[in-house]
């Protein structure tokens, strides 16, 4: 059966609406979203088949200025999912302003030979002549094969944004394998739920000091429930500290709250044990980063 297949980076700086958008496309929560920088920190390939469609969209973490080795990952994540597309989508917020981190990502897509879409995320949220302002100032340093003006809560922008997609894939027999390690999806998916309820529940620095390990992971089929140890690794004493809360409720909140999500995912008991341990200066450790899946 014939079908539009390809491969497809999303790109764009922190918060501008990457995970949204490929959480609509997908219909169901394939990669975690949260109004805060550095929510993505792998590449996330998801393959999205249907009728008409078998597409490898591949979510980027936010390109931005680099900090420590965990920043460097994140950005090499963001070149390295560039070299194995097809067609870049190009995420531009328009409720916000056209910064330096957007200049470099517009410097990077100019080396790269590839068909790249301006995506104008929540188009809901700014006036026209904001947007065409916006896009008047990046149309200044790269020329676009498409301009898309995509919002969440509108699905036929979307669809939209897909046929507009079509011809840039090729129209053939099914070439792209839909078939997914599913322990490994597993393990991701767990390990980034608990990691987002951190960022729900912690307003301050912790969350980005975090990484979750999942110890133990075990499916149960003759009484449809999931064992699993997770520890959540930061820098510091002080952040162990604020992470557990008075009397353990901050720790306890997150267990809860990604168990409850978790249930919603996979329709099973999940019995969910969540520790926290200190790996001091995890971040630019390369030993730890490799440990916690952040592997160069």
């Amino acid at each position: 059966m014939k079908k539009y297949v390809g491969s497809i980076s999303i790109i764009g700086k922190p918060n501008v609406g990457k995970s949204s958008l490929l959480n609509k496309i997908f219909n169901e929560k394939i990669s975690i979203v949260n109004p805060k920088p550095q929510t993505t920190r792998n590449k996330i390939i998801s393959n999205f088949v249907n009728e008409k469609y078998n597409i490898n969209f591949i979510d980027t973490p936010g390109f931005h200025n680099e900090k420590n080795k965990l920043d460097e990952f994140l950005n090499k994540e963001v070149k390295s999912a560039l070299r194995q597309s097809n067609l870049i989508y190009y995420l531009i917020d328009c409720s916000r302003l056209v910064n330096e981190e957007d200049k470099i990502i517009l410097e990077l897509l100019k080396k790269i030979n590839l068909p790249t879409f301006l995506v104008i995320t929540k188009v809901d949220l700014a006036k026209e002549n904001k947007i065409n302002e916006i896009i008047k100032e990046v149309t200044k340093t790269i020329s676009f094969a498409k301009v898309a003006m995509v919002s969440i809560h509108d699905s036929d922008s979307i669809d939209r944004l897909l046929l507009q997609t079509e011809q840039f894939l090729d129209f053939d027999e099914e070439n792209l394998s839909s078939e997914v390690d599913t322990i490994q999806k597993d393990l991701f998916l767990v390990r980034e739920i608990i990691r987002e309820q951190c960022l729900i529940s912690l307003r301050q620095e912790v969350p980005y000091g975090i990484a979750v390990l999942i110890d133990d992971f075990k499916y149960l089929k003759d009484k449809n429930e999931f064992i699993i140890n997770a520890s959540l690794n930061v820098e510091k004493e002080s952040q162990k500290k604020i992470l557990i809360g008075v009397g353990g409720k901050q720790i306890k909140e997150i267990s809860v709250n990604s168990r409850n999500e978790l249930m919603k995912i996979y329709d099973s008991k999940i019995y969910l044990k969540i520790f926290v341990k200190v790996s001091k200066n995890w971040r630019n450790d390369e030993t730890k980063l490799k440990e916690f899946g952040y592997s160069f």
